[in-house]
């Protein structure tokens, strides 16, 4: 018996938990890797081709301090609702609580502290819904045949020429595609030929304009029966190739169509993964995708990565800025500004995560801010170069220190002051505890800014994170980096200047 697990990928500790229980119930759950693109029709794919549905909500913090959860959770299980198969839900007692009316009566309470709390009623209920699968064990599958796919394209010109381009590339990919038009109200509803074809294939893509049209009666119809479907959009305004929740991608010409459209594609033909650990999870929580390398013996190196240019950059620095008094450049100013940036990023609810893999043993892959961005999360040299980017946009002087202790490597981030006096040769990390003595040198932990549940990362104390749900505040963030300066155990790897490194190139 397998399940499609839908969960949020930084909440490890509790999807460990849950799927620990259903591991001992004999129920294999199937995840998708994380990745920056939310594919529809994959979930719609396997939604019936899986025997049933896990979802387990936790809580979200917003912006504005209030409670809330994933959207694209929510959308998950919209669409698992309506397949209609064996579905299984475990809620955040305060997100039942508040959004009770959003959830089907048989959703089922835990305690995000501690979900284990209610240990023998989730393995109640877990057993319960065995049942339910053995029950509809071998339910009729949606039928199909593989490789078939029907492209549904409005009339003009622009439309047919892109659902003609999207057929070659699915022939190229071994698929069957076939164009079908809706020329009237009258041929959307009637044309059952349409609709079978709709029923039978693998896939359906819809080329459609920016206004509704009979074409989109077709989609419709496709999202009630939950024909896995690619719904392209043409939008000469858009300014994103992102997905959206809906699973709407807008494209502006033809020259974007083909990636846009392939990025969606080839992940909808990725498989599912079955984690079975709580390393399992973590892999599946860490992106395989983006990033830039680098050789960690090579500090000067960081430069490349270090990019105020960026227009996330900017836009955070930008904001920043406005709500910074006028007061003359020195300490307090530069405090200002590194707090500010501090709690801008904060308020984006990044997560903390593991550097992606790659072939090369010998290098590490940095994720530049757009990509952090897109995927909302990073390790700790990510975001190190990324508040490195900030402050440098800032007119700041940002360093970073690179250190090895029997934790392992990692990475802080700060600034020298405006007076203060910089060294002709790489410090050592003697010369760095006497200028965070002298306050010349300001270092914070980055990964402070961003959620860590479950652990620790570095210098910071568990209940530092518990008592900044799961994050820490600027001074503590600066107090931590300080403490694992002062440990006796650690070896200063690195120290880049980037103002000093960009004078040299």
């Amino acid at each position: 018996m397998e399940a499609y697990f839908s969960h949020s990928y930084r909440d490890v500790p509790i999807n460990t938990y849950f799927s620990d229980l259903f591991n001992e119930a004999g129920i294999a759950l199937r995840a998708d890797q994380k990745t920056d693109v939310w594919c529809v029709a994959k979930l719609e794919r396997y939604l019936f081709e899986m025997d049933g549905f896990v979802s387990i909500i936790p809580r979200r913090i917003a912006e504005d301090q209030s409670i809330t959860y994933s959207p694209y959770i929510a959308r998950e299980l919209m669409l698992a609702r309506r397949s209609r198969g064996p579905r299984i839900l475990f809620v955040d007692g305060q997100i039942l609580a508040q959004f009770q009316s959003q959830f089907p009566p048989w959703a089922m309470p835990f305690f995000h502290e501690d979900p284990g709390t209610e240990r023998v009623r989730h393995i109640a209920a877990i057993e319960e819904f065995r049942g339910k699968l053995r029950r509809e064990y071998g339910r009729a599958r949606r039928p199909y045949t593989r490789r078939l796919a029907t492209l549904i394209a409005g009339n003009q010109p622009l439309l047919r020429d892109a659902a003609s381009h999207v057929a070659a590339i699915l022939r190229a990919e071994d698929y069957a595609p076939s164009i079908k038009f809706a020329a009237s109200m009258d041929d959307a509803f009637d044309n059952v030929d349409v609709f079978e074809a709709m029923l039978d294939s693998e896939l359906c893509v819809f080329v459609l304009g920016n206004e509704l049209a009979y074409s989109d009666l077709y989609l419709a119809m496709a999202h009630a029966h939950c024909i896995p479907s690619v719904r392209l959009r043409h939008d000469p305004g858009a300014t994103s190739a992102d997905p959206e929740l809906s699973g709407v991608v807008r494209w502006t010409s033809s020259n974007d169509l083909k990636p846009q459209f392939l990025k969606v594609f080839q992940n909808y033909q990725s498989a599912f993964e079955q984690p079975s650990s709580e390393g399992d999870l973590q892999r599946l929580a860490t992106p395989t995708s983006g990033g830039d390398e680098w050789d960690p013996n090579d500090g000067p190196g960081l430069l490349a990565h270090i990019r105020p240019e960026e227009n996330y950059v900017s836009d955070r620095v930008t904001g920043v800025m406005r709500g910074i008094d006028g007061a003359e450049i020195g300490r307090k100013h530069s405090d200002q500004v590194c707090r500010g940036l501090y709690d801008r990023i904060k308020r984006d609810r990044f997560y903390y995560t593991f550097e992606p893999a790659t072939s090369r043993p010998v290098v590490q892959r940095i994720r530049s801010p757009a990509q952090i961005d897109a995927l909302n999360c990073g390790t700790c040299l990510d975001f190190a170069c990324l508040f490195a980017s900030l402050l440098e946009a800032a007119h700041e002087q940002p360093v970073i220190v690179v250190m090895r202790s029997v934790r392992g490597a990692h990475a802080v981030t700060g600034y020298l002051t405006p007076d203060a006096v910089t060294w002709d040769a790489s410090p050592r990390i003697g010369d760095i505890r006497a200028a965070l003595k002298r306050g010349e040198l300001v270092l914070f932990e980055t990964t402070g800014a961003v959620e860590v549940r479950g652990r620790t990362v570095a210098a910071e104390t568990e209940a530092e994170r518990t008592e900044g749900s799961n994050m820490l505040d600027y001074r503590t963030a600066k107090d931590a980096a300080t403490r694992l300066m002062l440990e006796t155990d650690i070896e200063l790897q690195h120290f880049v200047d980037v103002r000093r490194l960009r004078r040299r190139t």
